[in-house]
Parts: C-alpha cells; structure tokens; sequence
C-alpha cells in the first residue's frame, strides 16, 4: 500500500513539474511549424512567456501567402489536459468581402474531446460557436443571432440548427 501511495505522489509531483517548467515558447513555434504545413503563417508577432500561459500581441495571419487577419492579443494557457487560448481585437484584412467585426475568439481543446475544437466568436454578428473536427479536418462554425447576420447570410448553409459556416482545410 506504501508503494502504490509513494507511486501516485511521485507521479503527480511530476506532472506539476512539467505543468511548471514547460517550455511554452518552444511549444508555440512547434504549433507555428505544424500551421505552415497547413499553409497558415503566423507573422511579426510578440511573445511573452509567463507562468503557465504564453501572451502573444500584434500578430498578422496569412493563409495561402494572403494576408486574411490581425490581432491584438491572444493569451494561451497551457494544461495539457485542457488548453485554452483567448483572442482579443481580430480585424479580418478582407472587410470589403467579409463585413465582420470580431471582438474575440475563445479556441478550447481538451483531452475528453480528443478529436474536437471548441471554437466560440464573439462580434458585430452577436455570439457564433462550433468546432474544428481535427479528425476530418473540418471547422464548423453556427451563428446564433439570425438578424445580425444579413450581409453574410449568402456565405452561410443552414441546416436544422440554424446558419453556419464550414470550411475543410
């Protein structure tokens, strides 16, 4: 009984090691290198490691060498078994295209939705929410106040639950 007592606290100091001395920065440029491969490009970014969380500011995303949006700053923090990161000030560069204004962006992933992103938008479209099926590699994204959604309605399908948008990477 003593050992398996002495197992679990060692386990557990362990994990809280790791929670602790995680490289975060390294960590983040490993998830920027596997969005390369995806064709997104996160550029002229500013990093700020801190204690379980990464804060990134100023950075401008590209997909397909397209310059598609800008934000202000985005906080992540790092779990493991439950990783958050929070968007602040997105200005998308094609407003003639898409006319939204998004004020943030809240992206989950946890490790009892091991295939899914929770993704929820908050903007001039009211609250919007859906998820990235990492699986079939498809975002989905519903929109859930239907008269704030007018100038984008013809970009959107509907379904049974109401507008959304999809997307296969």
């Amino acid at each position: 009984m003593q050992m398996v007592k002495n197992i679990i606290l060692f386990s557990l100091s362990l994990i809280i090691f790791l929670l602790l001395t995680a490289p975060l920065k390294e960590l983040y440029y490993y998830f920027e290198h596997k969005l390369v491969s995806q064709n997104i490009v996160i550029n002229n970014e500013k990093i700020e490691d801190g204690f379980l969380h990464l804060g990134i500011s100023d950075a401008d995303i590209l997909y397909n060498n397209i310059d598609i949006a800008h934000f202000n700053k985005a906080d992540v923090l790092v779990l493991f078994v439950y990783n958050r990161v929070d968007i602040i000030g997105i200005e998308l560069s094609m407003k003639g295209f898409i006319p939204l204004d998004i004020k943030s962006a809240n992206i989950e992933y946890a490790l009892w939705n091991p295939f899914g992103v929770d993704i929820k938008l908050y903007g001039s479209f009211g609250e919007a929410g859906g998820e990235y099926d990492i699986d079939s590699k498809t975002l989905k994204i519903y929109f859930y106040n239907e008269d704030k959604i007018d100038s984008i309605k013809r970009y959107l399908k509907r379904d049974e639950e109401g507008y959304y948008y999809e997307f296969k990477l």
